[in-house]
């Protein structure tokens, strides 16, 4: 009696509410710059500021800069001057996160990100903290932005991505007449959605140019992103149109090869 032969599972995809066991994210950044600067934050952060922002990062850190400008004139020569501008950053508590605000924008960095969810509920306290201590009530820029840094660097052929990445990527490395000699394969793609565009960096940018790559790793790098003014209440529904265009992306670039792999963590 002939026996069935087992069907292939294909590997399951994540979809918009669900994630990856594992993945290569590196950093994960949002930025939301100010229509207005707040000059008091140039002095510190209001206490009840500092205290919402502690809840979630509670390890303060602040930080003075020093910026150096040198102007030049044909009645008064070279004239230097100077000055300070204060960043006061948050850590989580175990630093993989921080937030730093500074009187013209506010920047949020994650070196372990866990879920969009998460980032949102970030960024909905910091916003809430700020614009409800200050009158200020919109941005002129917003970015989000997914740095992933895909590394097999157990496996040989470290140009060789077929496995895990659409072939539309890799075109370049055709071009080679002897893959051993690239030194840095390295793309740039701009789009114009209308109400907001995304960097596209994709390749292999090689941590030890200018040497021949030896190393299998690959960055795929999303900044999604507008120019516009926006207030408190619009910010999250752009993050999350900006999460979906990146995250769409991504999917269509790579293969069930790394999906597998991210699946089983």
């Amino acid at each position: 009696m002939a026996t069935k032969k087992a069907a292939k599972r294909a590997p399951v995809k994540a979809t918009a509410g669900e994630q990856y066991k594992k993945n290569f994210l590196k950093q994960v950044i949002v930025r939301l710059d100010f229509a207005l600067p707040i000059p008091e934050l140039d002095s510190g952060v209001p206490k009840e500021v500092a205290k919402a922002i502690k809840k979630s990062f509670p390890i303060s850190e602040p930080k003075k800069q020093v910026l150096q400008q040198v102007l030049f004139s044909t009645s008064a020569g070279v004239h230097q001057s100077k000055s300070e501008t204060h960043q006061w950053i948050y850590h989580s508590k175990d630093r993989s996160k921080l937030v730093n605000i500074t009187g013209e924008f506010v920047y949020i960095e994650y070196k372990k990100y866990s879920s969009f969810a998460t980032l949102l509920q970030d960024v909905k306290v910091v916003n809430n903290a700020i614009f409800g201590s200050f009158d200020t009530s919109q941005v002129k820029r917003l970015g989000l932005r997914y740095i992933d840094n895909i590394e097999f660097l157990k496996e040989a052929k470290p140009t060789d991505w077929s496995k895990y990445l659409h072939s539309d990527l890799l075109s370049g490395f055709k071009l080679a007449d002897d893959k051993t000699t690239i030194a840095r394969n390295f793309n740039v793609l701009e789009f114009n959605y209308g109400d907001m565009r995304m960097r596209f960096q994709y390749g292999m940018p090689n941590p030890d140019f200018p040497a021949a790559i030896k190393r299998k790793q690959y960055v795929l790098d999303y900044d999604a992103y507008c120019d516009q003014l926006l207030g408190k209440d619009e910010i999250a529904p752009q993050l999350t149109k900006f999460h979906n265009k990146i995250k769409a992306s991504f999917e269509q670039v790579i293969t069930d090869g790394l999906r597998e792999v991210m699946n089983n963590g």
